[in-house]
């Protein structure tokens, strides 16, 4: 069945331009409302540089795992940033156009962008969005279907009113919201890539940020699969994008009509995307995890451990926004023990962090590979860089760990943005599949 469903991705190119080439591609400027259709377009990605601590790259991920306790389009770019391995998406926003760095965010739905004045953000971006600035800006009233899309624990009931038109929200992202934005929704006109214009798009309004986590980016863009998402709004239907594990290259991330995989470049494997009974945790993108592999051989990880419960609990998901993977505490322990045993296969002493000291990165290119086996065959096989990660200790050692964590008292499994580097990854909400294919070169 994989392969028949790998026969039915269409044969278009997933294309990876440098960003000189983006800035300089020359087209006319397409121009849409909400809901027109035909929607295509490409945006360019940077990964922000994991932090030089480890435990903080960690700790990050940790809070965002408490928080599940031929088109006829145009491209945009997605680079790393800097700080935090978060991968970012430029684009502009209102009339006159404001560029905006953002994180791009497959865990969540809203779309926000820190406004004038900001009150938390620390640095501000500059030049912060002013919507008083802006000609094509608007508001939402609470009765509109996107302000009652947020839910009831994230609408500010006070500052929810229809006349005049206004939706507050509260938006956390933490377990206890201890990193969270607020604002109000309101609608602009947004510019990707080489000038696909989309009119009406709502979004957050962010006067207020909370916490560290938002740091270094402008806003966010959500493309969960929520009615609030990017992906929704725009009824593109489906995404793809290739995270490139280094901060230096510009990915791509391409919308609609021109997201698609090239079967000619690779083998392509799909597995269906599952639905969580839990409404609020509808927005993930889950699949069907049936079991791990590490250097050929099967691991002993009970049947079923991966699955959805019946109370919305569990399952898998891929995640952007997360950089390390969190595995359910009972296989996290069995993944672990098999990584530590090639770690001291190859000589080194593992701790119980599961870190060594190397000499140099060609210890993780030793690593055998870690396999995810999927329904309908789907086996992703991740080598040493998906699921190590490095930093330098000294002038002649690099300091290794596994970039995998236990979710703790979580049952749910988040697949991180370390383990999608350098894949291409198809979400398509209208065959309800996520489809991969391996690259060396995003």
């Amino acid at each position: 069945m994989a392969a028949a469903r790998a026969g039915r991705v269409a044969a278009a190119a997933l294309l990876s331009l440098p960003v000189f080439a983006v800035l300089l591609l020359i087209s006319p400027v397409v121009a849409v409302s909400i809901g027109d259709g035909d929607v295509g377009f490409r945006a360019s990605l940077i990964r922000t540089a994991e932090s030089r601590n480890l435990s903080l790259a960690a700790e990050r991920s940790r809070r965002r795992l408490s928080v599940y306790t031929s088109g006829t389009g145009t491209k945009a770019p997605v680079t790393k940033s800097q700080k935090g391995g978060k991968y970012i998406m430029q684009f502009s926003i209102g009339e006159p156009p404001l560029l905006i760095w953002a994180e791009v965010d497959t865990g969540s739905d809203l779309m926000w962008v820190k406004c004038s004045p900001c009150n938390g953000c620390n640095p501000p971006p500059s030049p912060l969005y002013d919507p008083a600035q802006s000609s094509s800006s608007g508001k939402l009233p609470c009765s509109s279907q996107l302000c009652q899309a947020l839910g009831r624990g994230r609408i500010i009931s006070d500052q929810c009113s229809d006349d005049p038109p206004l939706c507050g929200y509260h938006y956390a992202y933490g377990h206890s919201g201890d990193h969270s934005t607020q604002g109000v929704l309101g609608t602009e006109t947004f510019t990707f890539g080489d000038g696909y214009v989309a009119n009406n798009v709502s979004f957050g309004r962010s006067d207020t940020i909370d916490g560290s986590q938002f740091g270094g980016t402008a806003g966010l863009v959500g493309l969960g699969r929520g009615h609030l998402s990017l992906v929704s709004q725009l009824g593109a239907g489906r995404f793809a994008y290739c995270l490139a594990a280094d901060p230096n290259v510009y990915s791509t991330i391409l919308f609609g009509s021109l997201a698609a995989l090239d079967t000619s470049a690779g083998d392509v494997s799909s597995t269906p995307l599952v639905t969580n009974p839990k409404p609020d945790r509808d927005t993930h993108y889950y699949v069907n995890l049936q079991g791990i592999s590490v250097g050929g051989s099967r691991l002993p990880i009970k049947d079923g451990t991966f699955a959805i419960n019946s109370d919305g609990s569990g399952g898998v998901f891929f995640d952007s926004g997360a950089i390390d993977t969190s595995l359910k505490d009972a296989a996290y322990q069995v993944v672990r023990q098999a990584i530590t045993s090639e770690i001291q296969r190859l000589g080194y002493d593992a701790g119980d962090d599961t870190c060594f000291v190397a000499a140099n990165q060609q210890a993780v290119a030793q690593m055998p590979p870690l396999v995810l086996h999927f329904d309908d065959g789907a086996d992703m096989s991740l080598n040493g860089r998906n699921y190590l990660k490095t930093s330098t200790k000294g002038p002649s050692e690099v300091l290794v760990c596994m970039a995998i964590k236990s979710s703790s008292d979580s049952e749910v499994s988040i697949i991180g943005n370390i383990m999608q580097a350098n894949f291409r990854l198809l979400h398509d909400l209208d065959s309800m599949t996520l489809s991969f294919q391996a690259t060396d070169q995003c």
